[in-house]
């Protein structure tokens, strides 16, 4: 039996035919199967066979014992075609006491090398939620990464001035040279991602060289959940046995300065911002600290990096709440849509992607050949994104009347043709004058 006083979810597993899927779980969660009647405690849960002819489902308990969390990490291994496997990390939503009745997400962290298919986990016994587990495609197949590799598809320019500039992304770190092998920071890569991206988005050439700028970057990952991702990040920051403690209460690390690794100028902080409408103190907080440290005029330019795991949620609602803050001149409808706009996403990516948006105020509509939407949560409405959003909007903006609900064409467009259409801009927030 589950303690009482723990957080735990039921969940089932359901492999397609000729797939064989492990479950397995970070060291602060545990597993638990029935074995002839009774729940046990497991290392691993697998479900289906390389070479069967039929799917299966397979039900099974995760439990975070003696922590106050109501998530935790794990990963599903896939098997496939004799001996290939693909990898996908998860986070498992748990609830007190193994209620059922509390409404429970099950998400991914993205990592570009995997495809959807119809080997899914989802929640039991509420509406299925799926997530894809699939073959690995693309130039990194067959090597599995522990944790979710940079995806240049995901680095985009959110705001700039004369002095910095914000760019969002997914977690920084370089796919491992070998199955579940060492991940760090790949600064090269980055500063890559940013400078195409820079020019791309502005048509300027002017992106400042290596080493002529700070890399600020600001994680927002959750340390109970995701702990072993942002340790590997934290320890590409001059320090291979640099401890978590370095990044409490937001600290910049290095604190005496920005690192120098390899010739790029490095500092990091650690921003776990939750997703849903308890996110507003510290989104609120890091935007507010966002909108200083952007206006400051620093000796040494900085750009800002903010990313979540997958570069989604967590990071499209950071970067809509910031655009509120920063961007007084900027609607409720211009700050969300600004704020979860990235660039045009390959087909196999996860999440709430849209790829098929329309450019506002454009007639005829014309669909935009160079950006996406991520609407957090993945679909719109999601109620516990546009809560935080609104709720963000009526304590930083305080209208006369408090907003309830995100304008309609905030998320997906209803009536339209095509049902994954939603709207883009055809400018940039920093193209736009603040008052």
């Amino acid at each position: 039996m589950l303690s009482p006083s723990t957080y735990s979810q039921e969940y089932i597993i359901t492999p397609a035919a000729n797939v064989e899927a492990v479950v397995t779980v970070n060291p602060t969660a545990t597993l638990h199967q029935k074995i002839n009647g009774v729940l046990t405690k497991v290392d691993s849960v697998s479900a289906g066979t390389v070479g069967g002819t039929k799917g299966v489902a397979v039900t099974f308990y995760v439990e975070n014992e003696g922590l106050n969390a109501d998530f935790s990490e794990g990963q599903v291994e896939i098997k496939y075609n004799g001996n290939e496997k693909a990898y996908v990390n998860v986070n498992f939503f748990l609830s007190k006491n193994g209620a059922t009745n509390k409404p429970s997400l099950l998400w991914s962290k993205a990592d570009g090398q995997h495809k959807f298919n119809d080997s899914i986990v989802n929640h039991h016994p509420s509406a299925p939620q799926y997530i894809g587990v699939a073959t690995p495609v693309g130039t990194s197949s067959g090597v599995a990464a522990k944790y979710a590799p940079l995806r240049e598809e995901m680095v985009f320019l959110v705001d700039k001035n004369s002095n910095n500039m914000l760019f969002r992304g997914n977690c920084p770190l370089a796919a491992p040279s070998k199955a579940d092998g060492p991940q760090s920071v790949s600064f090269d890569d980055l500063h890559d991602y940013m400078k195409s991206q820079y020019e791309n988005q502005t048509d300027q050439k002017d992106f400042p060289e290596k080493g002529a700028y700070v890399f600020s970057d600001i994680c927002l990952q959750n340390p109970t959940s995701e702990g072993g991702s942002i340790l590997s990040e934290l320890q590409s920051f001059g320090n291979k046995k640099a401890k978590m403690s370095a990044l409490d209460d937001n600290a910049w690390y290095p604190s005496g300065g920005p690192a120098n690794v390899n010739g790029h100028l490095v500092q990091m902080s650690l921003w776990s911002i939750q997703n849903n409408k308890d996110a507003y103190g510290l989104n609120a907080q890091l935007a507010k600290s966002l909108s200083e440290w952007m206006n400051k005029s620093h000796k040494v330019q900085r750009i800002y990096y903010i990313h979540c795991a997958s570069g989604v949620d967590r990071t499209g609602l950071a970067a809509s709440t910031y655009l509120a803050s920063n961007h007084k001149n900027l609607s409720l409808l211009q700050s969300f849509i600004y704020g979860t706009t990235v660039n045009k996403q390959p087909g196999d990516s996860a999440g709430g992607k849209q790829v098929n948006c329309q450019d506002m105020h454009i007639t005829p509509a014309k669909t935009d050949p160079n950006r996406s939407r991520y609407l957090p949560g993945g679909s719109a409405p999601n109620d516990s994104y546009d809560d935080a959003i609104v709720d963000v909007w009526n304590k930083i903006r305080k209208p006369t009347t408090k907003v309830t609900d995100l304008p309609v064409n905030s998320g997906l467009e209803k009536g339209l043709l095509n049902p994954n259409t939603c709207y883009v801009y055809d400018d940039y927030p920093w193209a736009v004058k603040v008052k």
